[in-house]
């Protein structure tokens, strides 16, 4: 098909390895299609985050994005964090039309590349807009299960606090989102639970 991706640069692998790699720095990758093929290069990657990931992206062109994020639980005694994957689809408005109608099928291809890490949102973009951290952070915290931390970190300087903007509610995660009965039932973690009758 003539949608396929060509994943063959060998620079590719060892990029998407790094990110991956939770003791590394880098936080994103960008996977770019040279001109009107569909080879794929490393297009950008780095330790900055969103801002550089949304900086890296043309508006004539087609790129496929991973985004290691943050998802930071700060608490009086104790911050845990646990990593969250981005996949964006980026088709910069003066892509043509051709090109444009291959994305589709390349982005499911560049998704299944990507294995390794579960991806928490996957987003369509054709504008600087669409990668803005609120509309991202709203994203992430209506796929983020139980847990709800209170701000997400989308790379240095790119904090949404989740406390702060009010998506958690003005009593804070814990009031907000577990209920009464779920308190109840959960008084602590480390005890066993109750014996079956």
């Amino acid at each position: 098909m003539s949608s396929n991706l060509d994943f063959s640069d060998p620079a590719i692998k060892p990029a998407f390895d790094t990110l991956k790699d939770m003791k590394s720095p880098v936080n994103y990758l960008v996977l770019g299609i040279v001109g009107k093929s569909n080879k794929l290069e490393v297009k950008a990657t780095g330790e900055e985050g969103l801002s550089s990931l949304a900086a890296s992206l043309t508006d004539d062109g087609v790129a496929f994005a991973l985004l290691r994020v943050i998802g930071a639980d700060v608490q009086a005694n104790v911050t845990s964090n646990r990593e969250k994957w981005v996949y964006i689809s980026w088709i910069g408005t003066k892509v043509g039309v051709m090109q444009r109608a291959k994305v589709g099928m390349q982005s499911k291809a560049a998704q299944a590349y990507f294995t390794g890490v579960s991806l928490a949102v996957v987003l369509d973009a054709n504008t600087q807009e669409d990668l803005q951290l609120e509309g991202l952070a709203k994203r992430l915290l209506a796929c983020g299960g139980a847990h709800k931390p209170t701000k997400y970190v989308f790379g240095p300087g790119q904090e949404y606090s989740l406390v702060d903007s009010g998506l958690l509610g003005a009593a804070g995660p814990r009031a907000a989102f577990v209920s009464s009965s779920d308190r109840e039932s959960k008084v602590s973690s480390d005890e066993a639970p109750p014996a079956a009758e």
